[in-house]
């Protein structure tokens, strides 16, 4: 919603809320050698039966100011985001031991984990253009995020048995972050130049309330940035760009519960986890307003990843700030018109990806020269009706520190307008032939492991809507760019 208060300041409002709810019912099976001869002679079936729902809402608030008619403006903006989950399990265990092994794991279990993260950020922003040719860019933002979560354990399946004190927990984390920064834009002849300077002060503090285990952290970084361009001609370009970036841990990252897949595979997060910083070169050339091609580099020290460990034959699925990780890359964007009906645009990239894995006691050095692809192929076709195919591969890159299997995808779009396009009717096919899966192989020095994941990202959604004015329906509002992106990715991992 926009209120125009004058010509000159105009009030933004929006509100939005959302639920998901889902009910999965999971069967795992792990399968071990305990004899000499190496043969399986012992399994476990966990079948999870999982039910959540989350409910995310969300409204901003932003004011704004126009200072003069080239430009210039004055923002101040509140955003607000609070997400509830509610998440029940029940994990039911079916054993197959030899014959003359004796039982002492129990049934099953369950848990009752709810969560609660709310989100608070103001932030003001002044662009002030001097001249057609001069800008400079001030502002500040504060975040301020809260996050409650408890989890309860009991010792079989139904929250009717006994509590399991010594797994259950209570996890609370308080996070308030402080930007300031500037900019400056100028542009003379062909050239352009933007430099930009942001001070960042993060300072976080968390609870294990059952452990009574705290953590804080207080700390300033600086992230420069600097893009230079070179306009060629009205449809060629080069641009040579320097940036320093910021990493945080998703929320759900820092919560040290432990989440039990089965009685031999346990999820949990890690407190200690810290931020990361990226810095990141690149050279790019834009020809003919369309084809783009780019090269670059980025260095990550201390990047986390998610790591495997073993206590004898359970499985610890863990995340840490472990891994060294530096890449080359070099990638192209290429559009083709073959018809006025029919557009084709392809873009491929080579990375070669080096890892440095500060795992104590295991130093270990990985490389790969991995390959991505991705086409596009979109038909207008006559009467209104539109279909697009889209297509992914990816061969030979790391999953985090591990070796990833190739994998692909295939989505597909229908999209079909009636009565002078009044009336539009699409239907989207999310991975209709159920190609996308997961698969890595884990070499830890105490155990490997094989992993395929198939995802559930296979899934038809079909939309209908209706314009009841005459002709396209023209909205002029204010364009806003929402200041807490990053607050919202970190909400889910």
């Amino acid at each position: 919603m926009d209120y125009r208060i004058t010509t000159r300041q105009t009030l933004t409002a929006n509100f939005q809320t959302s639920f998901f709810p889902a009910n999965p019912l999971i069967t795992s099976t792990n399968r071990f050698s305990t004899g000499q001869s190496n043969s399986i002679d012992s399994a476990v079936t966990t079948i999870n039966n999982e039910a959540s729902n989350r409910t995310t809402s969300q409204a901003n608030i932003l004011y704004r100011y126009k200072l003069d008619t080239i430009g210039s403006r004055l923002d101040a903006g509140y955003y607000y985001i609070n997400l509830n989950n509610t998440y029940t399990a029940d994990a039911i265990y079916n054993y197959t031991f030899p014959t003359n092994n004796t039982v002492d794991f129990s049934s099953g279990l369950s848990t009752d984990n709810p969560s609660k993260i709310s989100i608070h950020t103001f932030s003001v922003n002044l662009l002030k253009k001097i001249s057609k040719t001069l800008t400079y860019q001030l502002g500040a933002k504060y975040t301020i995020s809260n996050t409650d979560n408890a989890i309860t354990y009991f010792s079989g399946v139904g929250n009717t048995t006994a509590i399991d004190t010594q797994r259950s927990n209570t996890f609370k984390y308080h996070e308030k972050i402080l930007a300031i920064f500037g900019a400056l834009t100028k542009n003379w002849k062909n050239w352009g130049l933007k430099v930009g300077l942001r001070a960042e002060n993060t300072n976080y503090d968390g609870i294990s309330v059952t452990s009574n285990q705290d953590i804080s952290f207080n700390r300033w970084s600086l992230f420069p940035s600097v893009f230079l361009q070179n306009q060629i001609n009205n449809t060629n370009s080069v641009t040579l760009a320097y940036s320093r970036s910021i990493y945080r841990p998703a929320y759900q990252l820092l919560n040290p519960f432990e989440n039990i897949q089965n009685p031999f595979y346990i999820q949990k997060g890690n407190p200690f986890l810290l931020p990361y910083f990226s810095n990141v070169v690149e050279l790019s050339f834009l020809m003919d307003g369309k084809y783009n091609f780019t090269v670059g580099y980025k260095s990550t020290p201390n990047q986390i990843d998610n790591i495997f460990r073993n206590e004898g034959a359970v499985i610890i699925s863990t995340y840490d700030n472990i891994d060294n990780n530096s890449n080359a890359y070099a990638s192209a964007y290429i559009p083709v018109t073959l018809a006025k009906w029919w557009e084709l645009s392809s873009s491929i990239t080579f990375r070669y990806a080096k890892l440095t894995i500060n795992d104590p006691g295991d130093f270990r050095e990985k490389a790969k020269f991995s390959q991505f692809i991705q086409v596009a192929s979109k038909f207008n076709l006559n009467k209104g009706f539109y279909i697009e195919a889209r297509g992914l591969y990816v061969r030979n890159q790391f999953l985090g520190l591990y070796d990833q299997d190739p994998q692909g995808k295939i989505d597909m779009d229908f999209k079909k307008s009636f009565i002078n396009d009044k009336l539009t009717i699409a239907l989207n096919l999310s991975d209709p032939f159920n190609l996308q899966k997961i698969g890595y192989n884990i070499q830890e020095s105490g155990f490997t492991r094989d992993v395929i994941q198939y995802l559930p990202t296979r899934y038809a959604m079909l939309g209908l809507s209706y314009n009841i004015q005459k002709g396209k329906k023209k909205i002029n509002r204010e364009q806003i760019n929402p200041q807490n992106g990053e607050e919202q990715n970190r909400l889910y991992h």
